[in-house]
């Protein structure tokens, strides 16, 4: 998205790559992935029930 601003020309090229840093800072200090949702990690997965498990469960 950041990068479509520079190419419909609604920024300039600094203006982009401030953007996109500014954007790849916050997304690291609030731990998210690139859409803005937040990751998930290996641990929070450990007590997760399997995908296949769960469609037999439904």
């Amino acid at each position: 998205m950041i990068l479509a601003l520079g190419r419909l020309s609604v920024a300039n090229e600094p203006e982009v790559k401030k953007l996109d840093k500014d954007w790849a800072n916050y997304r690291k200090e609030h731990r998210l992935d690139v859409y803005g949702k937040p990751e998930i990690s290996a641990k929070s997965w450990h007590g997760a029930t399997p995908a296949h498990e769960a469609l037999v469960l439904s």
